[in-house]
């Protein structure tokens, strides 16, 4: 090694004191055939002073030139940036009602009317930094040149197509982007203790290419310089080799690509072209000529262009980019550009019910106009408010506003450029714009998209309807009638959830309760209509008054709204809506995916960002890959409307047997026509939650999703909640040159206006699942829909493996000369299918096979697919690898595990019998604690091994994991106690023991030592339940008298459990135990149904203080609850009891620098019998009391937090409070 490193050195030595041979960014190209010379320039993609180290004869080639190329053409860029940026419309399906939400325009809201150089404006025309352009040109020097071309008429070229090299990119492999280890020597010997970046620029600034080339090549892998330089090169050197030909050419490329074996230089040597280096110097002459061309404009070429609600029509360049409402349109000749801007006023919605006054707006423009503002007139004109600024930035630049502020919105049209650019141009945009007269009366309004039709006043804007386009959005649209001061709004959402039917009902209240929410209203008059499904109501914001109209029409939904408008008229606008199809054919065009193997039509524009998703497999680092891994994939196709049609693959792997088609069927059906009832045995009961307190797990009581109690278990089963989906429209297929199996299908549920349209494929071990959501009565309209299903078809062949043994099949890919397929073969032994027949074979590979030593976890993985087969061989096989000479505990474990799973007593037994003869030992606790956590989960069968597996709780490593299984064993009276009676000495010797250390870790608490929070119980807790019942004997009665004495809240809990169940009812001990708010929920649950005498005289009041201060982990001596209020809220068909309570810390050690502010929080339970069942309860999110008088909100807040918590869709926070919301604001510390 030390060799081969020192002749490495010698040779990169040697290559650098070599004569250089790239050192020029300015080439001529000339010879093989050319009538005239071109120019080749390698540029840096920056505005950075250091990519401007130019020459005169860089300005005399460009401006000779014919042609002027770069990689690729600036225009063509205008049409990606659609497909790059998907648009708004893509709503989150969480929260999704909060889509529906509409505020008045604050000040905060204003200030993007002011922004004008966006970052979409600044990379496509100038990439520069606010902070860095005292060091920076106005430009890049990529759209220097092309600039220069467009200005002095030169044809502009691209080299290469923008789409094809960016796709190209995404999809290289980057793997590993660390530099080879041969490399490394040289490389830092080329960087000198410098940052990458910083000797790039270096190496550029000095124009020496060859070491541009150098420490490109030896830092980045292969893969990605092929994807990033090399196979661009080709088709770059294709174009200038054909563009040259047709006059003189001065082609811009980034300056990497012209150096090396594989640059553009020498691919156009090897064409026949003479390449050589231009030196020149950077003279007086050639710094004036780039000023002459910065300072020259040509004239711009306009377009008329009218927004698509034909509320403002004005000149703009030719191109147009479309950022939701907003236009930005670019001069990409002279570096110049135009943007129109709209914000919605929703000042109807004030709750003083005054308009917008334009002063508000006029106190911005001093601070937030850039520069110095030379000229600002105010003026009204057609019963608008206009503001017209002239301004001219610290740069020197000119700039142009105009703001218009109507009814219903503010518009802004400013103009923006280098130096006194929009000076020269300026009268012919602005002495040209025209906006739509403000008129009363009434017209029916279509969206240019179609979709529905309605009638409305004759005043009104519509965002989200542009027609054709790669950005999809709803249609909002707003309305204003002049004649009584009226306003009218639609709201158009998209839900883009495939997979749920939600209550209908349901949902069109819930937009209608958050919306008014928003304004701290509630609904009157409030009206359903079945046929078909809406509902209405309405309110009052100040003095006027709000009715609303909430319906959907499958994946669409609705808010209609009027304000201060007359019965009449809202009648006449609720009555008028009405469904048109869409007015657009659309295109489709074929989407393939090669991994998946299949093929469907797909609209065309509103996919095409589906192209620059990268298709490379996901890479973390591992030079090794399992290549036979379970492939999965996703795609959302849209539609023009906005829907979404989702694709779901799935490959099981190639190990893994294949399900039998008819049980495929029927797990589908299952899985679609499954109600929403929680069986108890799915839920944690409190005892459940206290056990794993104890063991110090948090899981079970993180928040209300993370466990279910009988609260969801009562809920589930309320009439008003239970609900049914069925199948209808239900066609099974069977292509049988194919082998390939089909499923068509409709989801109904009997609570949704919607129904879910399924088509699920199987052909061999590949599954496919395309969905979308329709209308419950759907029947095949939606072409769109219809293209889409009955297009998609599958393309790859069918696997040559599928009906090959699983077992022989993995052994013959784990024997493979390849290491890559035995890897992966190796690494797959999880996903094998091993039958009973299969067993003699495998035994054989496992006695022959030579396991690396870093592929043991596939032979113990092989041990436990043995472990599964229900056969009396697989034991007598397993017995033989543990007793095998010089077997490791790693394999006796493995061995052990893979025993468990037979879920035999035969196969504990054995267990017990192997650990009997050679006890693994490991220095790995989890190893054991994870044998024995088989042992709980299984324990009608590993009874067995009781008590004979108490042989070896004297040794240390199975000292506590005997003690916790034994525990667990007697808790679910699966064995009988008296069969400890022999071990009672020993165990009652090491619970004493126990209960010493506990003492010493309560002294030191109650001293405030080292030992902080509870004292560690959980040993004595399993003491206590092996002693109990040889408490009569008179050394076990002395131990639990101790435990009494010491007087540990855990422990007294654990002896009350252990009385209850048995029926001894000590009203001391339960009288001391009710008495503490941290052990009362507790004991308070236990007596609920078997004593209920005890707890009669407790109230609910404390329960509920209770539950909390046990279930959020509260310490008397640091937390304090205040109670606040009691509730009784109906919830379905059942009745609820809410209890709040404020939070305080009272800490004596507390540090004042902390952030610990008072909380609410609470605690409902479900009423049953003129009572409470306090183990149907639901904790609330502990939130911040920011002011005394939210109380009452947060209180609402909470309340419909837990009602409606499974409600994904909603939102139980304001939106006002959800911006100003505070650190830890919200506490799920429960």
């Amino acid at each position: 090694m030390k060799k081969s490193a020192l002749l490495l050195l010698l040779f990169t030595c040697i290559a650098f004191a070599q004569e250089k041979k790239y050192q020029s960014l300015l080439w001529e190209v000339s010879g093989n055939g050319l009538a005239k010379k071109s120019y080749l320039y390698g540029s840096m993609h920056v505005s950075d002073k250091v990519s401007y180290h130019l020459s005169d004869a860089f300005f005399e080639h460009l401006l000779d030139a014919d042609m002027v190329a770069n990689e690729s053409e600036p225009s063509t860029w205008i049409d990606l940036y659609g497909a790059l940026n998907p648009g708004s419309y893509r709503y989150n399906n969480e929260k999704f009602y909060s889509q529906f939400y509409l505020s008045p325009l604050t000040k905060d809201e204003m200030y993007p009317l002011f922004y004008m150089n966006n970052f979409t404006m600044n990379n496509l025309l100038f990439r520069t930094n606010e902070h860095q352009k005292e060091y920076q040109e106005e430009t890049y020097l990529d759209m220097f040149i092309y600039r220069t071309g467009r200005k002095y008429n030169k044809k502009t070229v691209g080299l290469e197509d923008t789409k094809t090299s960016i796709i190209n990119i995404m999809n290289a492999d980057v793997s590993d982007t660390r530099p080879k280890e041969e490399n490394m020597i040289a490389l830092q010997k080329i960087l000198k203790n410098n940052a990458y970046e910083d000797a790039m620029i270096n190496f550029y600034r000095d124009k020496d290419l060859d070491m541009i080339d150098s420490l490109t090549v030896l830092s980045a892998p292969e893969g990605y310089l092929k994807a990033l330089l090399y196979d661009r090169n080709v088709v770059m050197v294709k174009s200038i080799d054909s563009l040259a030909r047709k006059g003189s050419l001065f082609a811009a490329v980034g300056a990497a690509h012209l150096p090396g074996k594989k640059g553009i230089i020498e691919m156009l040597r090897a064409k026949g072209y003479t390449v050589n280096p231009v030196f020149d110097s950077y003279t007086e002459q050639g710094k004036a000529k780039k000023q002459e061309i910065e300072s020259y404009f040509i004239k711009p070429a306009y377009k008329n262009r009218t927004t698509p609600d034909g509320i403002i029509s004005l000149p703009l360049h030719i191109a147009v980019i479309e950022n939701e409402e907003n236009l930005e349109s670019p001069d990409l000749a002279n570096g110049g550009y135009i943007n129109v801007k709209r914000i919605p006023l929703l000042d109807f919605l004030k709750k003083d019910n005054k308009p917008f006054n334009h002063k508000s707006l006029d106190s911005l423009f001093y601070e937030n106009i850039p520069g110095k503002i030379l000229d600002k007139k105010f003026y009204k004109q057609d019963g608008y408010e206009i503001y017209d600024i002239k301004n001219v930035t610290k740069t020197g630049n000119a700039q142009h506003y105009r703001y218009y502020i109507t009814p219903l919105e503010i518009i802004v049209v400013s103009m923006a450029g280098e130096e006194d650019y929009t000076r020269k141009f300026e009268e012919e945009v602005f002495n040209k714009i025209q906006l739509k007269p403000i008129a009363s009366g009434w017209n029916t309004f279509t969206p240019n998209k179609g979709g529905f039709s309605v009638d409305a006043p004759s005043y009104t804007i519509v965002y989200g309807d542009r027609a054709v386009s790669k950005t999809v959005s709803d249609i909002e649209m707003l309305s204003y009638a002049p004649e009584d001061n009226a306003h009218y709004f639609i709201l158009e959402r998209t839900l883009s959830d495939n997979q749920t039917l939600e209550n209908s009902d349901f949902e069109l209240k819930r937009i209608q309760y958050e919306f008014y929410n928003q304004f701290d209203i509630d609904s009157t008059q409030t009206k359903s209509t079945k046929t078909p499904l809406s509902f209405t109501s309405s309110s009052k914001i100040g003095n006027k008054t709000i009715e609303l109209k909430t319906f959907l029409n499958g994946a669409k939904y609705y808010l209609m709204g009027t304000v201060g408008a007359s019965e009449e008229n809202t009648k006449r606008f609720f009555s008028s809506f009405n469904f048109q199809p869409a007015k657009s054919q659309t295109e489709f065009r074929e989407f393939k995916d090669t991994i998946s193997g299949f093929v469907v039509d797909i609209p065309k524009l509103q996919n095409e960002r589906l192209d620059f998703v990268s298709k490379k497999p996901q890479r973390y680092g591992n030079d090794k890959v399992n290549e036979f891994q379970i492939k999965n994939s996703n795609y959302s196709f849209t539609l023009p409307s906005g829907q979404a049609v989702s694709v779901w693959y799935h490959q099981d792997h190639k190990y893994r047997k294949a399900t039998p088609i008819d049980s495929l069927w029927t797990k589908l059906r299952e899985r679609v026509i499954s109600d929403d009832e929680i069986d108890e045995d799915k839920t944690y009961t409190l005892e459940d939650i206290y056990k794993n307190k104890n063991n110090n797990h948090g899981g079970y009581y993180g928040t209300n999703s993370d466990y279910k109690t009988a609260w969801d278990i009562i809920l589930s089963k309320d009439p008003e909640v239970k609900h049914k989906t069925t199948i209808r429209n239900e066609k099974t297929s069977h292509d049988e040159s194919t082998d390939t199996y089909r499923m068509d299908a409709i989801a109904v549920d009997s609570n949704s206006e919607q129904a879910l349209k399924y088509t699920y494929i199987n052909r061999d071990n590949e599954r496919y699942l395309i969905r979308t959501l329709v209308n419950k009565d759907y029947n095949g309209e939606d072409t769109d829909i219809e293209k889409i299903f009955s297009s998609f078809r599958l393309t790859k062949k069918q696997s040559n493996d599928i009906n090959k043994n699983k077992v022989s099949l993995f052994i013959e890919d784990a024997k493979s000369s390849h290491d890559s397929i035995r890897y992966s073969a190796l690494q797959s032994v999880s996903n094998l299918s091993v039958e009973k027949e299969d067993l003699p074979v495998l035994e054989n590979f496992i006695n022959t096979f030579d396991f690396k030593k870093d592929e043991t976890e596939a032979l113990t993985e092989l041990y436990e697919k043995i472990g599964e087969l229900d056969d009396k061989r697989a034991i007598a096989f397993l017995e033989k690898q543990y007793k095998k000479e010089n077997t490791n505990t790693i394999i006796q474990f493995a061995v052990l595990n893979a025993l468990t799973n037979q879920y035999s007593e035969e196969g504990y037994k054995k267990i017990l019998e192997l650990m009997e003869y050679d006890l693994p030992v490991s220095d790995n606790g989890y190893e054991i604690k994870s044998l024995f956590r088989y042992f709980e989960s299984d324990m009608e069968n590993s009874n067995v091994l009781f008590p004979d597996i108490f042989q070896f709780y004297s040794i240390n490593e199975y000292h506590e994991p005997i003690l916790n299984f034994t525990s667990a064993l007697l808790s679910s009276e699966t064995v009988k106690a008296k069969k400890l009676k022999n071990f009672k000495k020993m165990i009652l010797t090491n619970a004493k023991l126990e209960l010493k250390r506990v003492k010493s870790r309560k002294a030191k608490q109650e001293m405030k030592e080292q030992y902080n929070g509870t004292p560690e119980t959980k040993e004595l807790l399993d003491y206590i339940t092996l002693l109990y019942p040889f408490k009569g004997d008179s050394d076990v009665k002395a131990f639990f008298e101790s435990i009494k004495k010491t007087n540990i809240k855990q422990a007294n809990l654990a002896v009350s459990k252990l009385n209850i169940d048995n029926g001894i009812v000590d009203k001391n001990e339960l009288t001391e135990l009710l008495k503490d708010k941290e052990t009362l929920f507790l004991t308070y649950n236990r007596l609920y149904k078997k004593e209920p005498g005890l707890i009669k005289n407790i109230s609910h009041q404390e329960v509920a203080a209770s539950a909390l201060f046990s279930l959020k982990n509260m310490k008397s001596k640091e937390d304090s609850l205040v109670f606040i209020e009691k509730r009784i809220v109906p919830v379905y068909s059942h009745k609820a009891e809410f209890y709040f309570f404020k939070i305080q810390n009272i800490s004596e050690d507390k540090d004042p620098y902390d952030y610990n502010p008072d909380k609410i929080t609470g605690i409902a339970f479900i009423q049953e019998d003129n009572t409470i069942n306090p183990a149907a309860y639901k904790i609330m999110a502990s939130k911040v009391i920011i002011d005394e008088d939210e109380l009452e909100n947060n209180m609402k807040e909470m309340i419909d937090s837990i009602i409606n918590g499974d409600k994904t869709r909603a939102s139980f926070t304001k939106e006002d409070d959800y911006n100003r919301m505070p650190y830890s604001d919200y506490d799920y510390d429960y």
